[in-house]
């Protein structure tokens, strides 16, 4: 419960995007007056605040039933997988660091090849008077 309301925010942004996917998804939780009450809502993410005070006032079970539904639906809403694994935005940055690591080392290396293969056809075009971008044909 605790960890709704801690990510209330969160939740409500990523929800909204299908709102009413996740709604169907919480048929068992939700009384239709609270399921009415919900759709009176004016926006997609006050729908999901709606929907997540709800649950909350519900208690311990029905936010444990809710917790399972959103990790069941973390394909529909790829986000959700910040909620159940806490460290994947630090693993994210991780990867990315990474990945500008290995970018920059492998535009070194282009750097030293085209300076290396440049040099060469320069040496080629001073030695036999051809121009070595121009592409040969047989």
């Amino acid at each position: 419960m605790d960890k709704l309301k801690s990510e209330q925010d969160r939740l409500c942004m990523w929800l909204s995007d299908d709102p009413d996917h996740i709604l169907q998804e919480c048929g068992n939780i939700l009384s239709l007056n609270e399921f009415l009450a919900i759709h009176k809502q004016s926006s997609a993410y006050e729908k999901m605040r709606e929907l997540l005070k709800i649950i909350t006032e519900k208690g311990g079970d029905a936010c444990q039933s809710f917790f399972d539904i959103l990790r069941q639906n973390q394909a529909c809403y790829p986000k959700l997988q910040q909620l159940f694994s806490p460290n994947t935005q630090g693993k994210d940055q991780s990867v990315a660091l990474k990945t500008l690591h290995l970018v920059s080392k492998v535009q070194y290396i282009l750097t030293i090849l085209d300076t290396l293969v440049l040099g060469g056809l320069k040496k080629k075009k001073l030695q036999d008077g051809t121009n070595p971008r121009r592409p040969l044909y047989l």
